[in-house]
């Protein structure tokens, strides 16, 4: 708007305003995004009022940024849908990951354990991987497994 006061009239940066709705649906909730893009038609219009003209091309940047702002609310409901989802399997994977993953004792006998878990991706909570120490009739048993699409991937090559 600010760009639209500064330069001639025959120059109309009114329709930059749409970005400013898009960018909102990334921070703000659905309703954030609808007042950002309200706050943007009334400004638009009292900035072309108060240059005294309300022609075409207010009309049709009131029509795209209404458009764009009820698309951008509707893609913001869509994004916070996938993220609750996300966080409800995210939540799930992590306590049955935390269920396998038992704490290891501090001693078995005379053995004395100590056990570490870290995700492949320093993003990921959970993993495809197992570890455990346990007595047996036969002694003490450990086991140590990885999943094998990371296996692969972090598999380094011996060298020669």
């Amino acid at each position: 708007m600010v760009l639209d006061e500064l330069t001639p009239s025959r120059y109309f940066f009114g329709s930059l305003l749409a970005a400013s709705v898009v960018l909102s649906l990334f921070t703000y909730p659905p309703s954030g995004v609808l007042a950002i893009g309200a706050a943007g038609c009334v400004l638009l219009v009292v900035t072309e009022g108060l240059e005294d003209y309300i022609g075409p091309m207010t009309i049709v940047a009131l029509t795209v940024l209404a458009t764009v702002t009820v698309l951008s609310a509707s893609l913001c409901v869509v994004r916070r849908r996938t993220e609750s989802r996300f966080r409800r399997v995210q939540a799930v994977a992590e306590a049955v990951q935390l269920a396998l993953l038992r704490p290891l004792p501090e001693r078995i006998g005379s053995l004395r354990l100590a056990g570490f878990y870290r995700a492949a991706d320093d993003e990921a909570l959970i993993g495809g991987d197992l570890y455990s120490v346990r007595p047996t009739p036969f002694g003490i048993r450990a086991i140590v497994g990885e999943s094998g699409a990371r296996a692969s991937a972090r598999r380094r090559p011996w060298p020669r």
